[in-house]
């Protein structure tokens, strides 16, 4: 078995846009392959943005 280094220790208070500030223009696809923009979509409401990576592709 091969050993790996390990990871580096990163501080996510530091990584990404800081809380309260305005996020990035960002237009992505939906469920059903749909351009959906998230300000349009939002109509000024907030919303909570999650990225998930998938272990199965």
């Amino acid at each position: 078995m091969s050993t790996r280094p390990p990871l580096p220790v990163l501080d996510f208070a530091r990584i990404g846009p800081a809380i309260g500030s305005h996020f990035p223009d960002v237009s992505l696809p939906n469920q059903q392959g749909e351009i959906v923009d998230l300000h349009a979509a939002r109509d000024g409401q907030r919303a909570l943005i999650v990225f998930h990576r998938s272990a199965s592709w």
